[in-house]
């Protein structure tokens, strides 16, 4: 008996207690740097106060007056560069 109590027992309650808790995952926040402009009528279209704005990487949705606080201001990770990478920087600078 002691052996099946081994294998059905109380060891397989013990293997489960010692597992290690899971870690919490966070999303990252999104910076919208992606917004689109969209139209309800056709002859809207190009003003850019009459469209709602969608960001492409997330799916929220902004008015003209809030998706101008992201499209007029760089997002903090490329102003923290000073300027995009360029293609083939590293080949052109030898």
């Amino acid at each position: 008996m002691g052996v099946l109590k081994k294998v059905f027992g109380h060891e397989d309650e013990k293997q489960a207690d010692a597992t290690p808790p899971v870690a919490e995952v966070h999303e990252p926040v999104c910076p919208h740097t992606a917004l689109a402009p969209h139209w309800d009528n056709p002859e809207d279209m190009g003003k850019g106060e009459l469209a709602t704005y969608t960001c492409e990487a997330c799916g929220e949705k902004f008015s003209y007056s809030q998706a101008q606080q992201y499209l007029n201001q760089p997002p903090a990770a490329l102003a923290s560069v000073g300027r995009a990478p360029q293609p083939y920087d590293d080949e052109h600078s030898r």
